[in-house]
């Protein structure tokens, strides 16, 4: 971290200084090395370079269908100094999932930062890209966030309607749903016996039964012996 320079015929000594990599100040010392009567000192500073690519970080990443969620954005240079100096490059916003809503869609960087809010549909992993509008290799993808289905809101028939001889079992099925028709697992399904005789189960006239990952509930239906609804 030191180095020592014989004056030359004109009394210059001199030194080249590699600035460090992070933004800031860098400060040498020159002195007599004899006698130590005089010193002169120097400050440099460091500004950030060039854009080299873009931190992309959402506030969570696990969330819920139709949730929004804050992206914060940041422009680096190849040192990883974030590039306050920028104020003009657009960054334009984009996601690998198939239900995403963006906004905005692009933003004008402010001090080297901006963000963007995303919400999505459909229960699935994804990563939120941030690209520069005038170079697009300079970009930054975040890390995967994970969209969860909602809570259950629908139930749809798979299969059960029909006719079936007296006393025979016949399956009835059905899929649970978030208000965005995605299967939700885990919901618990009662089905009911409300008229005709029958079982459900053996001998109940009820039961609860747990949707599966692809949402389904199921359980048999032995019908009762007279012929009917």
């Amino acid at each position: 971290d030191s180095v020592d320079v014989v004056s030359d015929g004109s009394g210059i000594a001199d030194t080249t200084l590699t600035t460090g990599s992070a933004v800031g100040l860098n400060e040498v010392t020159a002195l007599i090395v004899s006698s130590r009567v005089d010193s002169v000192n120097f400050t440099v500073t460091t500004t950030p370079g060039l854009i080299s690519y873009f931190g992309v970080v959402p506030t969570i990443f696990n969330t819920t269908v139709g949730t929004d969620v804050t992206v914060n954005v940041t422009a680096y240079d190849a040192n990883n100094n974030i590039v306050t100096s920028d104020n003009s490059t657009q960054v334009n916003f984009s996601s690998n999932g198939t239900g995403v809503t963006l906004t905005p869609q692009n933003a004008i960087l402010a001090a080297g930062l901006t963000s963007f809010t995303f919400s999505d549909t459909v229960a699935e992993n994804i990563n939120l890209t941030a690209t520069s509008n005038s170079d697009p290799t300079k970009t930054g993808t975040s890390g995967l966030v994970t969209v969860n289905e909602g809570a259950a809101d629908s139930l749809f028939e798979v299969s059960g309607d029909g006719s079936v001889a007296a006393g025979s079992d016949r399956l009835l099925s059905v899929r649970v749903t978030d208000r965005y028709e995605n299967v939700v697992s885990g919901e618990t399904i009662r089905f009911i016996i409300r008229g005709g005789g029958g079982s459900i189960g053996a001998t109940l006239d009820s039961v609860d039964v747990v949707s599966d990952g692809s949402g389904i509930a199921d359980t048999t239906l032995t019908t009762g012996s007279a012929v009917g609804l």
